[in-house]
């Protein structure tokens, strides 16, 4: 004899699934957001521009994915390239994406390397044309203000001279009018300037090095290498990494 006090069956498990769900929401919306760094000086692709917003160009979607996968929400902290180290070492952000510990001294857990870029020294077309790093001795080279470049450095030391730009589009721009002969650029911002800027198609280009960019969590944070690692692992094998990586290209 059925009991008609009872919920029906299949509606009481619908009532405990969407219970489930609600406190499952619940918990993830009460851990705080990550605040992820960002430097002024990040080019088109990986920075489309530095308003904080969530999903603004390949770092801002990487970063908001991770977040996501780990049950965070993400918020971005727009500084200068010099006070990154400082403001992750003091709190004032909790991670970093598309850094290496080369890059960036500070007390972070690293991911495995996952971010695919490489570095390339651009030409214009009426400078001698270059066969190898060495020929970099004693001439000017296009960079970026605060940036590092260990592979320049490890090939020439202090044996050439920087040209400091604020952003990659700058030293670009500076090589097209005559103002520089060469500029170090990287190969997912120079293929995005080249959508608009066909001549950057047909310059000469001298590879430097190949290199996977990493993202850097604060120790601080209530989150372990292996979970930081497995939402990394998951971008990658459910092809969300090369969707966003194939948006800019």
């Amino acid at each position: 004899m059925r009991n008609d006090s009872l919920p029906h069956r299949p509606q009481y498990r619908l009532q405990t699934a969407i219970i489930l769900i609600c406190l499952t929401t619940a918990r993830a919306t009460d851990l705080p957001p990550l605040d992820f760094v960002v430097s002024t000086t990040n080019s088109a692709p990986l920075q489309l521009s530095t308003d904080g917003a969530a999903g603004n160009g390949i770092v801002g979607e990487i970063s908001a994915e991770i977040a996501r996968r780990l049950g965070r929400q993400a918020r971005f902290v727009v500084t200068s390239r010099k006070r990154i180290e400082d403001d992750l070492r003091a709190g004032r952000a909790d991670a970093i994406c598309y850094a290496t510990p080369q890059w960036v001294n500070a007390p972070l857990t690293w991911t495995a390397p996952f971010i695919p870029n490489a570095e390339v020294i651009l030409m214009r077309r009426d400078a001698p044309t270059l066969a190898s790093l060495g020929e970099l001795r004693g001439k000017t080279v296009g960079t970026v203000l605060g940036y590092a470049y260990p592979q320049l450095t490890a090939s020439l030391g202090d044996s050439y001279v920087r040209d400091d730009a604020p952003t990659m589009q700058v030293n670009v721009r500076k090589l097209l009018a005559g103002r520089t002969q060469y500029a170090i650029v990287d190969s997912l911002s120079l293929a995005y300037e080249a959508r608009t800027t066909p001549e950057l198609r047909s310059l000469p280009t001298l590879p430097t090095s190949q290199f996977k960019a990493q993202c850097g969590f604060s120790p601080r944070l209530a989150i372990s290498a292996e979970q930081i690692n497995r939402a990394v692992s998951g971008l990658e094998r459910d092809g969300t990494l090369a969707q966003i990586l194939a948006r800019y290209r």
